[in-house]
C-alpha cells in the first residue's frame, strides 16, 4: 500500500528517516512568525497526517521488538510535534491569544526535550535556540505561576495498562518509542495552591489581576477584561490556571 508521505513499498528504515528529515525541513521553512498564518495552519494539519503515517512504522518496529528503530522514530515524532507547537505559537500570537501561545510554546519545549533524550545533533539544537529566543522575546521575563496541591489516585500505566503500583515500568522512561506515564488518574481532593516562580508545570500561569480601581487586567496583554471586582487597598484579585489537562502525543 502506497503512503502519501513515504511513497510506495518496500519501506526501509533509512528511507523513513530520510523522509522525516525532508519533512522537518519543509516545516522549518514556515517556522518564523512572519510566515503566512494560512500556510502555517495548513502545515499543522499536514503534520497530524504525517505523524499518523509515521506511527504506523513505529508500531511495526514495536511489534517486531526493534527498540532502537522505534525510539528513533519517536525522536522524529517529538521533534516534528515540537515544530508544530512552535507554529501554533506564532499563529496564536498573531491572533492575539497570548495564553494559548504560551501553552503552545511550553508544548514545543517539552517535545524538544523528549526528542533530545534520544538523539542530539545540530538541527535540533538550532530548534532549541529558536524556542529559547521565542521565550525571551515574546513573553515577560518574570512570569507568575500557580503550584497546586492535589490528592489523587496513582492511575494506570500507559505502557501496559496495569495499575501503576503493580507494574514494573518506570514513570517518564521511554520504552520502545513510547513515554511511560500515569493515566486514568482521578483527583480526590484539592488542598491548596501557592504562587511561585518555578512551577512544576509552567502552563499553570496567573492570567488576570485587579488594578487600583478593581478592574481586571490580562497579565500578558495588559488589556482590561471588562470585569470589575471590589476595590481594595490591601488586597489584589487574581485569576490563574490551576491544572493543565491537555496531554502531549507521546504514544
Amino acid at each position: 500500500m502506497e503512503s502519501n508521505f513515504f511513497g510506495p513499498p518496500p519501506f526501509t528504515h533509512p528511507g523513513v528517516v530520510k523522509t522525516c528529515l525532508a519533512f522537518l525541513d519543509s516545516a522549518g521553512q514556515l517556522n518564523l512568525i512572519v510566515r503566512s498564518s494560512k500556510l502555517q495552519v495548513a502545515k499543522t494539519k499536514e503534520i497530524d497526517e504525517f505523524i499518523a503515517e509515521l506511527k504506523a512504522f513505529k508500531r511495526w518496529a514495536i511489534d517486531h521488538e526493534v527498540e532502537r528503530q522505534a525510539n528513533e522514530l519517536f525522536h522524529f515524532q517529538c521533534f516534528i510535534r515540537s515544530v508544530q507547537s512552535c507554529l501554533e505559537t506564532w499563529i496564536n500570537i498573531k491572533n492575539s491569544e497570548p495564553e494559548s501561545a504560551w501553552h503552545s510554546l511550553m508544548d514545543a519545549i517539552d517535545y524538544k526535550d523528549l526528542a533530545l533524550r534520544i538523539n542530539d545533533y545540530e538541527g535540533i539544537r538550532n530548534h532549541e535556540a529558536l524556542l529559547t529566543d521565542a521565550r525571551r522575546v515574546l513573553f515577560p521575563e518574570h512570569m507568575v505561576f500557580n503550584s497546586p496541591a492535589f490528592r489523587s489516585t496513582l492511575g494506570d500505566c500507559s505502557i501496559c495498562g496495569a495499575p501503576f503500583q503493580s507494574c514494573n515500568h518506570i514513570e517518564d522512561f521511554i520504552y520502545s518509542g513510547r513515554l511511560c506515564r500515569r493515566i486514568n488518574i482521578s483527583i480526590l481532593e484539592a488542598n491548596h495552591s501557592a504562587i511561585v516562580k518555578n512551577p512544576r508545570d509552567p502552563r499553570c500561569i496567573m492570567t488576570e489581576r485587579s488594578d487600583e480601581a478593581g478592574c481586571m487586567v490580562n497579565m500578558l496583554s495588559l488589556e482590561l477584561t471588562g470585569e470589575q471586582r471590589e476595590r481594595s487597598d490591601d488586597a489584589m484579585h487574581v485569576k490563574g490556571i490551576l491544572l493543565a489537562t491537555k496531554s502531549l502525543d507521546v504514544d
